[in-house]
């Protein structure tokens, strides 16, 4: 029987071999004796490295359908993977030593936005050059991809640096006035070769040598910029050896200042890793020949980065190669991996139990800080760079540096001059970043502040200068440097000017916070379900806003919560609703402290639609005196305040019944309020029918495409669970109704 093609993908013959014998429903085949086996395996990693050696590969299995693959590879150690098949489209693969995991259900994955794997690179480099007027792409170049700027000054010092593509914008994106003059690229993760950096050279000192003003070529030499890995140290340095011989003036500068690898590696060819330092070389290198320097003065300058950089990286996730369905691996759930390379290797240690950010840094600084790391005196200016691997959020780069910075000034280790925060050196779509300290000179700083043109380095002296702060000031002085007080004219709540509240007030005031602290109650509990059924059409955080509004409600009035599924953080609003003693004044309170408690729509929708049913509790004028007295709330003035909330959200959130949003449970409580009015019941039962209602147009919503707001972009996939905007008003209108039943009680 010939190998099931339900196997295809595996391990497989070639079409030409005989036939494989078929025992116990398990194919039992030897490939000692078929030379022309093919091998292949859903670790991408496994199937680049056969198709890049002749290695010998054999297989064999066992009676659970475990194929067990042996790869003795000439350049690396040998890779063992156990590959296991349950049905046609469920592939599980792993090694036995536990490092990498990899696992496809038959998807492809994460959608790419590449034409083709193998053009990624060329067609990103076109891309770029096709969004900038200042550079070029060199033509026919064998083995790579040569960026160049388009008007090179030929009196200038050629500031040129490359190595493989997946790390962009380095290096490609940082050609231009004030930093490289040209970048070599090879394919993702692939060394340029050596006939496509000396083409980068030749072009070069092309440009170099045009006859001066005495007749005589410039030709001022070029600096060559190299990360320390083995593919790049080899072909940047043929092609530098042989430029050299052809006559030109080339310096190579390896940049090295991985300080995470443990000491013995370190200390052993190739030695450190070149890593985001590689930037800012390139940064100081540009400036430096952009203001005249000559080439040993830019190579000085280079390599005093290079000696004086530290750097640590660190990852949640390794990356996927362009046409790949997964990551090169898995990082454990949890768990960061330190000192991780540029290339999705595996990093030095993996840490787990972080406290957040906070945690991963103080772990990164005593590594970069320690013994293997950069020596810096106490009160040392030092440059900071928070480099993002290509897959981090720049909230979380930024919450990064902040801790950075806050921990170099809280334990004094050092004094940050400049900070810069960016993808700079990434590694694909690698969910991780690097910091980087530099040690400050003020030369240093004079090339870093001085100005480039490359878009993707956005920074500039007046925006990265850090200001220092007077250690011995303490917290003042901190708070000088981050904050600036203003205090804008707050408008007061408005005071209705009676003579004393009345006995009507006060129960009634007694009424609605009863009420208030049932509706508060029931969001915090029902957080967790509003979140979910979020999730399915929006950003799956209505729970926790509603849940936020209601811990500050819950707070202003001196209540604890109840059945919380997570403790909230409640912000100190300054807003007592104990304090008003009408209905108007309180209700009006209460809309400034849901403005102030959440933002975003929710926030907006309900403070429109307090304000807008402040109205109907407004003080009306007593028939018998000139005195001011508020309307007393009954089943009336529910009625009128739900209909005035229900016009104001409609008039200013562009929203209609039938919308999906909170409107149609609004709408609903408003309806059968008015109802019931009009057959004479009182408060409880008329607030009883709108909960029931608001509850049923709730559950309705669920049938309803969603036509506004972010949930209609989701469009019919909303279908099939209720709106959550409407069921959060569904779920503070029975907590405020029972509320008031247990008070009646």
């Amino acid at each position: 029987t010939e190998l099931d093609t339900y196997w295809d993908g595996l391990i497989y013959p070639s079409p030409r071999e005989k036939k494989l014998p078929y025992v116990d429903k398990v194919h039992v085949f030897s490939f000692f004796s078929l030379p022309a086996a093919r091998h292949s395996c859903p670790v991408r990693t496994c199937l680049d490295m056969a198709s890049r050696s002749s290695a010998r590969t054999r297989a064999s299995v066992d009676g659970r359908r475990r194929f067990t693959c042996t790869r003795n590879l000439p350049t690396r150690r040998g890779a063992t993977f156990l590959v296991e098949k349950a049905g046609r489209s469920r592939i599980k693969a792993y090694q036995k030593d536990g490092e990498a995991m990899a696992e496809w259900n038959g998807k492809q994955g994460r959608f790419q936005y590449v034409n083709q794997s193998s053009h990624a690179a060329k067609d990103a480099l076109e891309g770029m050059v096709r969004c900038r007027n200042d550079l070029k792409l060199v033509k026919d170049v064998h083995g790579g991809y040569v960026v160049v700027q388009k008007d090179m000054d030929p009196h200038q010092v050629a500031v040129l640096s490359g190595g493989g593509s997946g790390h962009e914008p380095f290096a490609g994106g940082l050609v231009g006035k004030g930093m490289l003059s040209a970048a070599v690229a090879g394919d993702v993760f692939a060394s340029p070769s050596a006939r496509a950096v000396l083409t980068t050279l030749q072009y070069c000192d092309h440009v170099q040598s045009r006859i001066g003003t005495d007749c005589v070529p410039m030709r001022p030499g070029a600096v060559m910029i190299v990360n320390n890995y083995m593919g790049d140290r080899l072909h940047f340095g043929m092609s530098i050896a042989k430029a050299q011989a052809q006559g030109m003036q080339v310096k190579q500068i390896v940049v090295s200042e991985d300080c995470a690898l443990p000491l013995e590696t370190r200390n052993h060819p190739p030695g450190p890793r070149g890593l985001a330092a590689v930037a800012l070389v390139t940064k100081v290198a540009g400036a430096s020949a952009a203001r005249g320097d000559n080439i040993e003065e830019v190579a000085k300058h280079a390599q005093w980065i290079v000696e004086n950089a530290a750097t640590v990286g660190m990852s949640a996730s390794s990356c996927a190669l362009p046409g790949q369905r997964q990551n090169l691996r898995e990082v454990e759930a949890g768990a960061i991996e330190f000192g991780l390379g540029i290339h999705g290797e595996p990093g030095a240690h993996v840490a787990r139990d972080l406290n957040g950010a906070r945690g991963a840094v103080q772990e990164a600084l005593a590594v970069l800080t320690g013994a293997g790391g950069l020596q810096i005196e106490s009160g040392e200016n030092v440059v900071v760079l928070v480099n993002g691997l290509g897959g981090l959020s720049h909230l979380e780069l930024q919450v990064v540096a902040g801790e950075v910075l806050q921990q170099l000034g809280n334990t004094g280790a050092a004094v940050p001059a400049r900070c810069f925060v960016g993808n700079l050196v990434t590694s694909l779509d690698t969910a991780g970043l690097s910091i980087t300290i530099l040690r400050a000179e003020e030369e240093i700083l004079k090339l870093l502040d001085a100005p480039a043109t490359p878009a993707c380095w956005p920074f500039d002296a007046h925006t990265t200068n850090i200001e220092s702060s007077d250690a011995t000031s303490g917290v003042e002085s901190e708070e000088a440097a981050l904050w600036v007080r203003f205090s804008p004219p707050v408008q007061e709540i408005n005071k209705l000017e009676y003579k004393e509240a009345t006995t009507q007030d006060t129960h009634a005031c007694q009424a609605i916070r009863t009420s208030l602290v049932g509706a508060a109650q029931a969001l915090v509990a029902g957080e967790s379900k509003l979140n979910a059924l979020d999730a399915a059409a929006g950003d799956g955080d209505c729970g926790t806003t509603m849940a936020d509004v209601a811990f500050a409600v819950l707070a202003s009035l001196g209540v604890t919560p109840k059945n919380a599924s997570q403790t909230s953080p409640t912000k100190e609003l300054g807003i007592d609703l104990n304090l008003p003693q009408t209905p108007a004044a309180l209700l009006e309170l209460l809309a400034e402290l849901v403005q102030e408690a959440i933002g975003g729509t929710s926030g907006a929708l309900y403070y429109i639609g307090l304000i807008g049913a402040l109205p109907a509790l407004h003080p009306g004028q007593n028939a018998e005196s000139s005195e001011k007295t508020s309307r007393t709330p009954d089943s009336s003035c529910l009625a009128d305040a739900l209909d005035l909330a229900v016009q104001a959200i409609m008039q200013h959130g562009c929203a209609s019944p039938g919308d999906r949003t909170m409107l149609d449970a609004l709408v609903g409580a408003r309806d059968a309020a008015q109802k019931s009015i009009s057959s004479g019941s009182d408060i409880l039962s008329t607030l009883e029918a709108a909960a029931v209602a608001a509850q049923e147009k709730a559950n309705q919503t669920a049938e309803m495409v969603p036509r506004v707001g972010r949930a209609s972009y989701a469009g019919s996939r909303a279908l099939g669970n209720p709106d959550a905007g409407a069921s959060a008003v569904a779920v503070w209108l029975r907590g405020a109704t029972d509320a008031l039943k247990d008070e009646s009680t």
